[in-house]
């Protein structure tokens, strides 16, 4: 426990010339996302599975419905980052066989810690061509 809070500490610190990079007023994103949602549970036909028909099909379009979401975050160094999400879409779900259906709608959201691990471990490099990232967050998905 007191080693992973030395880790955390010492990525949350950063160098000093790190800190001046991204004042307060830089370093932030806004994310607008939409796209759709597809239900992979028990009640599907398996005629709509994602990978058994393509977008040219009838039933590729039966269960999929609209989602949205936004996505706020503030970058401190090149290092260390931190994201708030939330999401709002539509989920449904079709059984022909069993005569079953459902409609819901969905909630998501999440605050998360990003940390530069090419960075942390290679050293920072402005022209570096890849980059390896992790993150560790909290998140709650809730449906009504």
């Amino acid at each position: 426990m007191v080693s992973s809070l030395i880790i955390v500490f010492t990525l949350l610190s950063g160098s000093p010339d790190a800190q001046q990079r991204y004042p307060y007023y830089q370093g932030w994103r806004f994310n607008l996302n939409v796209g759709s949602t597809n239900f992979t549970g028990d009640i599907r036909n398996n005629r709509n599975g994602f990978f058994d028909n393509t977008p040219l099909s009838k039933f590729f379009y039966q269960d999929r419905k609209f989602a949205a979401g936004l996505r706020l975050e503030k970058r401190f160094n090149h290092v260390f980052s931190v994201s708030g999400q939330m999401m709002y879409g539509k989920l449904a779900g079709t059984s022909d066989a069993e005569l079953l259906t459902f409609e819901s709608n969905i909630f998501e959201y999440s605050l998360l810690a990003h940390f530069s691990l090419t960075d942390i471990f290679l050293g920072y490099d402005y022209y570096r061509k890849w980059n390896g990232y992790g993150f560790i967050g909290v998140g709650l998905t809730e449906s009504r």
